[in-house]
């Protein structure tokens, strides 16, 4: 699982010759991190008198960011793992008609298989940002520079 590897051994792998992980593991890690952002904003928030009329905004926008971090964290893999049935696809067959249409229908399906996952992490990245959004100007005045990061975290996923 890529989510489970250190930041040393990711990065190595993704600037490595292996087709995956790519893009989409890279963008779907910096949509985690702006989403970890956002929740981190809201934790050093609860809890503190001049902020308390947004407490419950706060549990909520933390409770979501949390969620999302942890489904765009699935999807580095769901993302790498499309890519390479993708790839896979490829090396299928085509001497015959008969091959031929199969190898064409297999990389029609994953083709849209693999378009589905960063469509999913872009959305998740547009909720992020929309978080940050939200308690921008409510959140911890000393954290807005944390909330901007997180934004700018999903606008990179994206």
């Amino acid at each position: 699982m890529l989510a489970k590897m250190t930041v040393e051994d990711f990065l190595s792998d993704l600037s490595s010759s292996l087709p995956a992980p790519g893009g989409g593991a890279a963008a779907a890690l910096a949509a985690a991190m702006g989403a970890a952002l956002i929740s981190m904003v809201c934790n050093l928030t609860i809890g503190k008198k001049q902020y308390e009329q947004y407490e419950a905004e706060m549990i909520q926008v933390r409770q979501r960011a949390q969620k999302l971090k942890d489904e765009v964290l699935l999807l580095m893999d769901a993302d790498a793992r499309a890519f390479s049935e993708l790839m896979q696809s490829f090396k299928l067959p085509a001497n015959t008609d008969g091959e031929k249409e199969k190898r064409t229908e297999q990389i029609q399906a994953k083709t849209r298989q693999a378009a589905e996952v960063p469509a999913k992490i872009a959305a998740s990245c547009l909720e992020i940002a929309a978080l940050a959004d939200q308690i921008a100007g409510k959140a911890n005045k000393n954290l807005e520079s944390d909330i901007k990061v997180g934004i700018d975290m999903a606008e990179a996923g994206l």
